[in-house]
């Protein structure tokens, strides 16, 4: 019966210290409270509830590491397909959705930049002034506003 109260009150704080743990996204803390808490009563309900959002959240933070990896080897695409899956896989959750929409948006923005250089190189000016303008509309800055200049410079040569 003692026993039994001392591994209650063991697994309560167990599971506490995962929740705080997720909370500072240290994921790896978590698993190891969640691995104390679950050899004590893997049938807790508590602990289960807390299990499922380490999932979540571990495969939230996988799916946004993947897309930043991919990002940083300038593969745009396979970058967005991440970020929407990780946006995807926290939906209906607590988790705050602003980090990952922001990494989404500013890969969809340097994806565009990306193919109106890519038209502009190939002379493309009326494609690379369609990306641009979009690329516009979502973050009007220096950058756009001179590749811009650019293309229209040489817009006659349609």
């Amino acid at each position: 019966q003692v026993q039994q109260r001392i591994n209650a009150a063991q697994l309560r704080l167990s599971v506490a210290n995962a929740k705080q743990a997720m909370a500072r996204w240290e994921l790896e803390q978590a698993q190891a409270e969640l691995n104390k808490a679950t050899r004590l009563d893997p049938g807790d309900i508590e602990l289960n509830t807390a299990m499922a959002e380490y999932q979540v959240r571990k495969a939230y933070r996988d799916l946004r590491d993947e897309g930043d990896s991919l990002r940083g080897k300038g593969r745009h695409g396979d970058a967005i397909v991440k970020f929407r899956e990780a946006r995807r896989s926290i939906e209906g959750t607590p988790i705050d959705t602003e980090e990952i929409t922001r990494r989404l948006q500013d890969t969809e923005f340097d994806s565009l930049i990306a193919r109106a250089r890519h038209a502009m190189d190939s002379r493309q000016w009326k494609r690379a002034k369609s990306l641009l303008k979009t690329a516009q509309s979502m973050r009007n800055n220096g950058t756009v506003q001179k590749m811009l200049d650019e293309v229209n410079a040489h817009y006659d040569d349609i």
